[in-house]
């Protein structure tokens, strides 16, 4: 045999490999990412370490407001109702944009305080956008091999690991909104997605769960509005191409009514129904279920006989 057919023989067989251990050698790959994105979003803890108070301080003013709001939390419970250290003398009511993270930080430091007590409320605020990051690495993974294949996922993965704005905006201290919402914000993306590609009933689970994630993620950060813009604009544009199947509509309708329902529930302020009608972003998916709601009358159940 000569080296050439040799050669070849060995390239088939590693393509083989490959290609028979996919999924193993994607997972592995995603560990991997998500441990090394972690070590490098804490490489700067010792620079946030107070002397003055032998503890961690956040380095970013909105993270020091959530701390503050985590240990009111830890102390009374719930949340203050009026925030008189904002606004003052009149004070801040509408604590419920900052109500499911400062919650987030307390349940994070019980739950890591259990294994390890001398873990501190300090320390959890300032690591757990590295936690989450690594966490958001999950769902984007999954999200870009569900739209192309194992390699797209781990490449794109690795790019977001260590792009700078997503470096600065999850590294450790800068405990604000972004960094737990691009979980559920990546989630919503891909059980959407799932939901849309899925040939049986778990399309409807897949939907509802994009509407539990997209609500989470108004709870936190108010980056839910392109996910507004992007999931009502891409039904939108499927309907005006003749490309939308009725299990879409389902799983639009029921990732719409999850959404705005939970968001009803939860944070009215912003997200009731009422607001719905002047909120553009909001306007776009009621367009979209209306325009669906429409063409599914039309084309799958044919009311009236109206297509003859």
């Amino acid at each position: 045999m000569s080296e050439l057919e040799l050669l070849k023989e060995r390239k088939d067989k590693l393509f083989s490999f490959l290609k028979r251990y996919q999924e193993e050698i994607g997972f592995l790959g995603l560990i991997i990412l998500m441990i090394v994105s972690y070590k490098v979003r804490i490489s700067n803890l010792p620079l946030l370490r107070d002397a003055t108070i032998n503890d961690y301080i956040p380095g970013d003013p909105d993270a020091a407001a959530f701390l503050r709001y985590a240990k009111y939390i830890l102390e009374h419970g719930s949340l203050m109702m009026n925030d008189l250290m904002r606004y003052f003398p009149i004070g801040y009511s509408n604590l419920d944009e900052f109500n499911f993270l400062s919650h987030f930080i307390v349940w994070l430091y019980k739950f890591l305080n259990f294994f390890n007590p001398n873990i501190t409320l300090n320390y959890v605020d300032v690591t757990f956008p590295a936690i989450t990051f690594a966490i958001a690495l999950i769902p984007f993974y999954f999200l870009v091999k569900k739209l192309f294949n194992y390699r797209v996922a781990l490449l794109a993965s690795a790019f977001l690991s260590f792009l700078p704005p997503f470096l600065y905006r999850t590294i450790s201290g800068v405990g604000d909104k972004e960094a737990l919402g691009i979980v559920f914000f990546f989630s919503a993306f891909y059980f959407y997605v799932a939901s849309i590609k899925s040939q049986h009933k778990y399309a409807f689970l897949n939907g509802i769960a994009a509407g539990i994630s997209t609500a989470l993620l108004g709870l936190i950060w108010g980056g839910v509005n392109f996910v507004f813009l992007i999931i009502g604009g891409t039904t939108i544009i499927k309907i005006l191409l003749n490309n939308f199947r009725k299990e879409d509509f389902y799983s639009y309708a029921l990732w719409w009514f999850t959404t705005f329902i939970l968001l009803n529930k939860y944070y009215n302020y912003y997200y009731g129904f009422s607001q719905i009608l002047v909120a553009l972003t909001a306007q776009v998916t009621l367009i979209a279920l209306i325009s669906g709601l429409i063409y599914f009358l039309v084309n799958d159940l044919n009311i009236y006989k109206i297509k003859e």
